[in-house]
């Protein structure tokens, strides 16, 4: 499974897709996408968030764009520290990423 893996994230680093997720005043997390053309429009996100102890149950959330290569999440995360596992997906291809937001 490793090999599988690493031939994953090699294909991910291929596609030239840039990432930066940032919490908005309101504590609702923003991704930022960028493709090598320029902003990252018309993408699906999505996210398993997951408070790195486990004291909230995991949940499954989307993101809307909200300016060309924004997604943002729509409601805002707690207080604390918690991790995003998110997903983004634009005309068959695909990148996965984990970020910690506190």
């Amino acid at each position: 499974r490793f090999n599988s893996w690493l031939a994953e994230a090699r294909a991910q680093e291929r596609l030239g897709w840039t990432t930066t997720l940032r919490l908005d005043a309101g504590r609702r997390p923003e991704l930022r996408a960028a493709a090598q053309s320029g902003a990252l429009s018309g993408a699906q996100v999505t996210a398993t968030i997951r408070h790195p102890v486990g004291r909230a149950p995991e949940r499954q959330v989307a993101f809307a764009e909200v300016a060309p290569g924004v997604y943002r999440m729509a409601e805002a995360l707690p207080a604390g520290r918690w991790q995003l596992h998110l997903t983004l997906k634009r005309n068959g291809q695909e990148k996965r990423l984990i970020e910690v937001v506190a």
